[in-house]
């Protein structure tokens, strides 16, 4: 497939400002799996890189979504008894970016087809599930699902879900890749050839 390249709510949008939340976990935010790699669960920003560099994309924060505990932290949320999963909510701009064109970067940013589970790494947090905060986007997603189909053998499990809060990681989870990019071989061994491999395939720029 190639592309045109506290509690929240969704933040109060301008008409030039789209958002939409997404999960699939594995140690943090909607994250990248392209194969099974034990070291993924040390140190997995890759989905927040990958959204940033899809032309669009206005802002992501790395969050947590669709559990029954307030202000959660991480540590909470990998004890797998907040309900929440681990996600990255995407500020856009739809006069560029096409919400068909994000959630299908979405699908072929992880594997869709593994229930409570990416990778080595298993537990509620880690659900594939799409957060919806309007009607149109519900419409958008569930169609997204659809189109995905032909890019899997096994059946899709992602969830689709109406958004009732986000709560905003801690601060060292934020922009993690950019930042730590030049200082952590996590980032320049596993992080940087994955998102060289999205470039490739045209779902994101460099």
């Amino acid at each position: 497939m190639r592309f045109n390249a506290d509690a929240h709510d969704l933040p109060d949008q301008a008409d030039d400002v789209a958002g939409i939340v997404f999960a699939v976990g594995v140690g943090f935010a909607l994250h990248l799996i392209l194969v099974d790699d034990p070291f993924e669960r040390r140190n997995p920003r890759i989905i927040e890189a990958v959204f940033q560099r899809v032309p669009g994309v206005k802002k992501v924060v790395s969050g947590f979504s669709g559990g029954h505990v307030a202000n959660p932290t991480y540590e909470q949320v990998c004890e797998k008894n907040t309900g929440h999963a681990e996600v990255a909510q995407v500020e856009f701009d739809p006069a560029v970016l096409k919400l068909d064109t994000l959630l299908d970067v979405f699908f072929v940013a992880h594997d869709p087809t593994t229930l409570n589970r990416q990778g080595a790494d298993k537990g509620p947090q880690y659900r594939s599930v799409i957060f919806y905060a309007n009607e149109e986007q519900k419409k958008a997603a569930e169609a997204a699902k659809v189109r995905a189909k032909k890019e899997w053998s096994d059946p899709i499990v992602t969830e689709i879900a109406p958004l009732k809060a986000f709560y905003a990681a801690e601060d060292y989870h934020q922009n993690y890749f950019n930042l730590n990019k030049n200082r952590n071989p996590y980032c320049s061994v596993v992080i940087a050839p994955k998102l060289h491999k999205l470039v490739e395939k045209g779902v994101i720029k460099e």
